[in-house]
């Protein structure tokens, strides 16, 4: 009887132990289809006379590539899964389809106050860019999500 019991809570104990494991090892696309969309890569890029700064995101590799230079070589950033989930969640909390008429809360690159930044999402039913806006200071919808990237590529 004792050995039946042991065999018994052996198994619970490992089968649980299995979920566990395979939730953690969600991959890309499990994480997109899981939040609803189906995002193919994330990109902002910040721009001005003299003043280049890109960090973009490829949820086919799950890494995010920074590049402080037009002709600069990318820095690559290996993402965590916490990280990517993190991406894609607040990726997920925009109307995508809906980003080029969110409203800049600030024009200083109009004038070359700032530099001119903007948010590219490509899903599988196109890319959709934002209107430009300031440099560290997009629309209240794109925070969230512009804040994780810079935070991520450890920009200052």
């Amino acid at each position: 009887m004792k050995i039946l019991i042991s065999l018994l809570v052996l198994m619970v104990t490992a089968n649980d132990c299995s979920q566990k494991q395979k939730e953690e090892k969600m991959t890309q696309q499990e994480v997109t289809k899981e939040l609803g969309q189906d995002i193919k890569s994330i990109s902002y890029e910040a721009a001005s006379r003299g003043y280049f700064y890109s960090v973009s995101m490829s949820a086919a590799t799950g890494e995010l590539n920074v590049r402080e230079a037009r002709e600069g070589k990318a820095q690559s950033i290996s993402l965590t899964d916490q990280q990517q989930k993190e991406i894609f969640k607040a990726a997920n909390d925009i109307d995508i389809k809906n980003i080029a008429q969110l409203e800049a809360p600030s024009t200083a690159h109009q004038y070359d106050g700032a530099p001119g930044a903007s948010l590219k999402i490509t899903t599988k039913e196109g890319s959709f860019t934002s209107a430009t806006f300031d440099d560290g200071n997009p629309p209240n919808e794109l925070k969230t999500l512009v804040s994780k990237l810079m935070t991520i590529a450890d920009r200052k």
